[in-house]
């Protein structure tokens, strides 16, 4: 004789008991909150989708950065460190109204790492690498340079080089790269290339 249904839930008709129910919740639930955590990086939220992509490609023998890259140290006293990211800033640097990204890419067998700047442009992105140095990355920070007037330190004479010229009036928001409570170098974008000043030593 068949058993009767009648009293039995839907999930008990169709062979899903309580238990089984909730091992499935909780399964389901672990599984989305590892997946939200895993991806929950501010550099990488910093970067867009298709910039991430196009600097994966472009390099292979370097990754993009996490902030748990930068020690806990590396942050002033009773600043946050987990929603914090030293090694990706972004700004508008040609006055389109698009957010142009700079950032440093650790290397993925070595302690070295690339400084790439992306201008955000209508028909896609332009990407240059402004140096690649064999030194640790941990300490290194990259922030927005605001409009204004910047010279040369006071330190050492002026030299010039590739790129490094004395003194710059930007009239755009730029890039402040250099090491933690050490030196600085201030980019700036003049349409066609990448400029920048030794500003701190």
């Amino acid at each position: 004789m068949r058993a009767s249904m009648t009293g039995l839930s839907w999930y008990e008709r169709n062979g899903w008991r309580p238990a089984h129910l909730a091992l499935r919740v909780i399964a389901v639930l672990t599984l989305l909150l590892s997946s939200s955590m895993a991806i929950a990086d501010p550099c990488l939220d910093k970067l867009p989708p298709d910039l991430r992509h196009l600097l994966q490609v472009r390099f292979p023998h370097e990754r993009l950065p996490s902030n748990s890259d930068t020690p806990a140290d590396a942050y002033p006293a009773g600043q946050s460190h987990p929603d914090k990211c030293l090694l990706v800033a972004r700004t508008d640097v040609d006055g389109d109204g698009r957010d142009d990204v700079m950032l440093v890419l650790p290397s993925k067998s070595q302690r070295s790492y690339r400084l790439v700047a992306a201008v955000h442009r209508a028909q896609g992105w332009r990407i240059d690498t402004l140096g690649s140095w064999r030194l640790p990355y941990q300490y290194m920070y990259v922030d927005v340079a605001p409009p204004g007037l910047y010279k040369h330190t006071n330190d050492y004479p002026y030299t010039p080089g590739e790129g490094d010229v004395e003194r710059f009036d930007a009239k755009h928001s730029g890039f402040e790269f250099g090491k933690i409570e050490a030196e600085a170098d201030d980019y700036f974008f003049d349409g066609h290339r990448w400029l920048y000043v030794h500003s701190i030593d």
